[in-house]
């Protein structure tokens, strides 16, 4: 088992590849984004939320998939990131909910118990947990980045103390 997933003491979630956020319903339970949100528009709130969570796929070990409600004729499927079919930011068809979508994408899993769901809706949240899906809440999610983002740090602090020390001649000394 990697680093990744032995930093994190939570339920077991180290099987789970897929995680999908119910976006809209998240930027309005994560205080933050739903401030980002009431000062300066959803398409704000929207990417703050997408930089907010990125760090949860970019280990490499989470498939990331965020589902907006959306109005347009057909589903949108946006992958931010050339070439990385593992971070994906879907919009619904108009009259389909993103809820609706989710459900979907966990029923016609392969393994389903490989997918968690992070939503503030407990209804849609037990149906996603009786496909086989785990469920997360807005709190988990942000503990869960919370988490991620430690660990980054110390790898960051860790890589920059190394490269201080491979790097002990100043040049710009003279």
């Amino acid at each position: 088992m990697d680093l990744y997933f032995m930093v994190f003491d939570m339920p077991d979630y180290s099987q789970s590849e897929h995680l999908i956020l119910d976006g809209y319903n998240l930027i309005h339970a994560i205080p933050e984004v739903r401030d980002a949100m009431r000062s300066y528009g959803i398409t704000v709130a929207r990417e703050r939320f997408q930089e907010l969570t990125l760090c949860l796929h970019d280990p490499g070990k989470v498939r990331l998939t965020i589902v907006y409600d959306g109005q347009g004729g057909k589903i949108d499927v946006d992958q931010p990131i050339p070439d990385d079919p593992g971070y994906a930011i879907v919009y619904s068809p108009s009259g389909v909910s993103a809820d609706e979508v989710i459900e979907r994408l966990v029923t016609n899993a392969d393994a389903p118990d490989r997918i968690l769901v992070a939503t503030k809706d407990h209804a849609i949240a037990q149906t996603f947990a009786a496909s086989g899906a785990f469920a997360l809440t807005p709190d988990e999610l942000m503990d869960r980045i919370q988490r991620v983002t430690s660990v980054q740090r110390r790898v960051l602090q860790g890589k920059r103390a190394q490269n201080r020390s491979d790097w002990s001649i100043n040049p710009f000394n003279t």
